[in-house]
């Protein structure tokens, strides 16, 4: 409380608080100084609290964002996803024609084809080739069956 407390010194039960300028009795004053010290430790109890819950809230921000980032991930998966089969759906009357530059691409690689691109087609056929040849390496497709394949687009065959 940041005042001096003075005792009469002959057992009196009352006190001066210097600085109010009053005489209180000593039971009261130590009733007041017991609630002050009482609240203090409530407030240290309750600062406790409010840190851990910060912390925790804290915790679970982190967790929210990484669960929000994932949600967002498949989602972002998912919109692809569905973009891929519209794509899909929207070239089905294109299969005949990607198949047969497919042939024609798989011929040409077999066949020394330089990498001078004449026309746009021939540089789509080049990468369409090239992701060919990575998925048939990473699946352990035998490359004499693409080229057997390749041969049967390039003829126009099924």
């Amino acid at each position: 409380m940041g005042h001096k407390v003075l005792f009469d010194g002959n057992g009196s039960g009352i006190i001066q608080v210097v600085g109010l300028g009053l005489f209180v009795p000593a039971e009261k004053h130590n009733e007041v100084m017991q609630k002050w010290e009482q609240a203090q430790a409530e407030r240290d109890a309750l600062a406790k609290e409010v840190d851990a819950a910060n912390d925790r809230n804290a915790e679970l921000i982190e967790e929210r964002d990484a669960l929000a980032a994932q949600v967002e991930a498949l989602r972002s998966a998912y919109q692809n996803l569905c973009g891929a089969i519209d794509d899909m759906d929207n070239c089905e009357e294109g299969t005949a024609e990607m198949e047969t530059a497919i042939g024609e691409m798989f011929h040409a690689m077999r066949n020394g084809y330089n990498k001078v691109h004449a026309t746009p087609l021939q540089c789509l056929r080049d990468v369409i080739a090239a992701a060919i040849m990575r998925f048939a390496a990473q699946n352990f497709i035998d490359y004499k069956i693409a080229s057997e394949y390749a041969d049967k687009m390039w003829q126009g065959g099924e």
